[in-house]
């Protein structure tokens, strides 16, 4: 069977905004070492980030961060051990988060999604 994907991700550019761009979030993103209550370790870096923050635009970590999840407990959270999901692209997820934008200005590799 032949490969149907290119050798080398294209370059693509992706902005995602919302209405909103005066909002609590945006403001923890910029402060957020000083107030942040859970620390992710993805990939050898860590993440600081607010729980409160992050379980409120999504589910999944509102059942991480809130639920009966051992991670609930944890001040520091190892998120993917087997390196399926980079560093950048973990912080990517946390700025859409925070700021509800996002800008992709580097390859994306979609053989893992």
């Amino acid at each position: 069977m032949e490969n149907v994907f290119p050798p080398q991700p294209k370059r693509i550019r992706v902005t995602l905004e919302s209405d909103n761009h005066t909002n609590l979030a945006a403001d923890l993103w910029k402060k957020r070492p000083e107030f942040t209550d859970v620390v992710f370790l993805v990939g050898g870096r860590e993440f600081p980030a607010h729980k409160m923050v992050l379980a409120s635009k999504s589910d999944y970590f509102k059942r991480m961060l809130y639920g009966r999840m051992k991670e609930a407990s944890q001040k520091k959270i190892k998120l993917f051990p087997d390196g399926s999901v980079a560093p950048a692209t973990f912080q990517k997820v946390l700025q859409y988060a925070y700021i509800e934008s996002l800008k992709l200005d580097e390859p994306l590799d979609v053989s893992t999604v």
